[in-house]
């Protein structure tokens, strides 16, 4: 045979062959077994594994269980930064305030007109069976099982918790103060004719009334605050004239004492006593502040008040609650000049929250809640490890922990 046609048979057959390979692996052959993995690396006890490489632009969320309660990257633990706010009663409560024995919360419900009691278990519980409809402004007795309660059509009366009874307070009395033993309150009794307009002290049973000093024209510029020591019932800012941005002022004792005056550098004097009575906290604002609140800290013996020191923290007193020493103040994340003219200009502004040492001054973030709120009735726990507050505009009740 030639040469020549044997090459091409055998060419032939050799492409034939690749063909049918061909068409066998594509479309005929089983697909192959998956590779086995191999073995996870043992890592000794406390070491992280190694990050596989990842996708640029293509950040993975962390599984659901991954994510803690409240806003991703708030602290459990006030530590100065974004911090969970924990709703205690998603209710609208007014004047929020510790109970007795250091860790329960009371408050009334605008709601229905109850007062209730909630436990630190988050057990809710009524302080009375009594419907209070529409109170206008709540003062709580130290002990807190009394209170006088203040409708708008200028009804008052004090109401006592453990006993379920009340007594009927004059219509003419007006910006209230318990004794430190809670049996007796101080007032202004503002008569029409300025001359029979005094300041008083009475018994909550509404029996001993007793006049104290008369105000006359000057009843608005008196401020009733019963310390705890029990010495002093009321501040007076009819002191000599200081000037437009100072105020002296006199503290007024329930048996006529003569206590030295301090001056206050500012306007709008609003106080707060340490529970012990040996700090007094208080507010004032004047032209060096932009006219915005702004907190000082004086000591106060059993005769006179004095050693003052600026904290240069623009909140008022009343925002702030002391224990152990400490302030924790809610503090306005932004406060327009002018703001001490016209408070409700903060009522929509979140606040952060300040630690603030009261003995040498030293201040301190403490936490910016997560959920934004217009702080009121600032409540620390006796035993350090939360602080309470109520949101002004929905009352709805917040702790944070602070350890």
């Amino acid at each position: 045979m030639d040469k020549k046609k044997i090459f091409f048979i055998i060419a032939f057959f050799v492409v034939a062959g690749l063909l049918g390979y061909g068409l066998y692996y594509f479309f005929f052959r089983a697909a192959p077994p998956p590779p086995e993995a191999p073995p996870a690396a043992v890592l000794p006890t406390g070491v992280l594994p190694g990050a596989a490489p990842g996708v640029p632009g293509a950040p993975t969320a962390p599984p659901p269980e991954a994510i803690p309660p409240g806003l991703p990257g708030a602290a459990t633990v006030a530590a100065g930064g974004l911090t969970q706010s924990n709703i205690v009663a998603n209710v609208s409560a007014k004047q929020l305030t510790l109970a007795s024995d250091g860790k329960a919360m009371q408050y009334w419900n605008q709601a229905d007109g109850k007062f209730y009691r909630v436990t630190s278990d988050g057990l809710v519980k009524p302080l009375s069976g009594e419907i209070f409809f529409n109170i206008q402004n709540i003062t709580w007795a130290p002990d807190k099982n009394r209170a006088l309660l203040e409708y708008p059509d200028g009804a008052k009366i004090i109401y006592n918790f453990d006993t379920q009874k009340q007594f009927t307070v004059p219509r003419h009395w007006q910006d209230f103060s318990f004794s430190p033993g809670s049996d007796k309150l101080a007032a202004k009794s503002i008569g029409i004719d300025p001359d029979n307009r005094w300041l008083i002290t009475t018994n909550t049973d509404g029996s001993g009334t007793k006049a104290i000093e008369a105000l006359g024209e000057n009843a608005d510029k008196v401020t009733v605050s019963w310390s705890p020591t029990g010495q002093m019932v009321a501040f007076s800012r009819t002191g000599d004239y200081q000037g437009f941005d100072s105020q002296e002022v006199i503290p007024i004792g329930q048996n006529h004492e003569n206590f030295k005056s301090f001056t206050v550098q500012g306007m709008g004097f609003t106080p707060v006593w340490s529970p012990q009575g040996d700090k007094l906290l208080y507010s004032v604002y004047n032209a060096d502040s932009g006219f915005r609140p702004t907190l000082w800290v004086a000591a106060a013996g059993t005769d006179r008040i004095s050693g003052r020191k600026a904290l240069e923290i623009n909140t008022w007193a009343d925002k702030c609650t002391i224990t152990g020493g400490n302030a924790y103040c809610a503090v306005p994340s932004n406060l327009d000049e002018g703001a001490g003219f016209a408070r409700e200009v903060a009522d929509g502004t979140p606040d952060v929250f300040y630690k603030i040492d009261l003995t040498t001054g030293t201040k301190t973030l403490l936490a910016v809640p997560e959920t934004d709120a217009t702080a009121e009735n600032l409540q620390a726990s006796a035993d350090g490890q939360y602080l309470f507050y109520t949101d002004k505009s929905s009352g709805i009740i917040y702790k944070i922990r602070l350890r």
